[in-house]
């Protein structure tokens, strides 16, 4: 796996502050997350928790999260609302 220059991570993190600041969504940022979980979101809080970008990865998966509060409250019938 190559290493992500400085730079490019600057980059990442700040296309998520500025996405979560245009969407109204508070970012939480966690090393240990609830068993079986890399991140998730809060619909009802407009809150995504996810591990530190230190690469394509968690930039991803930050960006997965932010999909989930911008597609709207979950149904309950959805794959997304388990897991």
């Amino acid at each position: 796996v190559l290493a992500t220059r400085p730079a490019r991570l600057q980059t990442m993190r700040e296309v998520i502050r500025l996405l979560a600041e245009r969407h109204d969504i508070t970012v939480e940022t966690r090393v240990e997350m609830p068993a079986g979980a890399s991140a998730f979101a809060n619909w009802g809080t407009r809150t995504i928790v996810i591990p530190p970008i230190v690469g394509a990865e968690t930039f991803a998966t930050a960006l997965h999260e932010i999909g989930h509060i911008l597609a709207g409250r979950c149904t309950g019938r959805e794959r997304r609302c388990f897991g």
